[in-house]
């Protein structure tokens, strides 16, 4: 079922973006104003070259605070397993001495 909805959600953003395309077919001129040249580029490669742009921006921008977090992460995750290895040996070693001492006569 997950599949299918997947599946279904994939070709309707297919179909939006043909849509897209076929629709805004003019090109747009794009001056830079320190440089001296302009770019002509079609209106369908513009738009989601800008989404792509804005998208790695974002990517690069939250980098560093996710390295970060994932060294925390990573740290308390073996702070855990320490404690955990302690109250294991404590707790064997507390059973250990409640057991009753058999003794030979």
């Amino acid at each position: 079922m997950r599949r299918v909805l997947a599946h279904t959600f994939l070709i309707l953003c297919v179909a939006l973006i043909a849509l897209f395309a076929f629709s805004n077919q003019q090109d747009i001129s794009i001056g830079l104003f320190p440089l001296p040249f302009e770019v002509v580029i079609p209106l369908y490669l513009l738009i989601p070259l800008l989404f792509l742009l804005g998208y790695l921006f974002g990517c690069l921008t939250s980098w560093p605070t996710k390295v970060a977090l994932k060294r925390k992460v990573r740290a308390e995750e073996k702070r855990n397993k320490a404690m955990r290895d302690e109250m294991d040996r404590r707790t064997t070693d507390q059973a250990l001495t409640s057991l009753p001492i058999a003794r030979s006569n």
